[in-house]
């Protein structure tokens, strides 16, 4: 209602009397102080999942660097497993006397550092 806008002055003592009587500001000082904890354990927490997260991450490229040098260690070992098959395949097969396993191995792994 408008009456409780328009003068300030006719509540104020009223108002004082029950801040003091419900203990509001000790009440406040409280309330602040808990979630200045809650603040404190939200941030530690977070702090945590981040750090778990990046380490997550790293074990990642741990990972993926790992199955990398694995995947160059063992590729010319199964190129050369397969294409020994094809050259003997050709051999048989009367191939005309084209070397089928350098020039396929060649042009697969054209662009590869080995």
């Amino acid at each position: 209602p408008e009456e409780f806008w328009e003068d300030d002055n006719v509540f104020k003592p009223t108002y004082e009397k029950v801040f003091d009587y419900l203990s509001i500001e000790k009440r406040l000082k409280l309330i602040n102080y808990r979630l200045g904890m809650i603040k404190d354990l939200h941030s530690l927490l977070e702090k945590e999942a981040r750090r778990k997260h990046a380490a997550y991450l790293e074990w990642v490229v741990i990972i993926l660097i790992a199955v990398d040098v694995i995947a160059k260690c063992v590729r010319p070992v199964f190129y050369t497993y397969i294409f020994d098959g094809f050259r003997d395949y050709a051999a048989r097969s009367g191939g005309g006397g084209v070397d089928v396993r350098e020039s396929s191995v060649l042009s697969l792994m054209r662009g590869y550092d080995l």
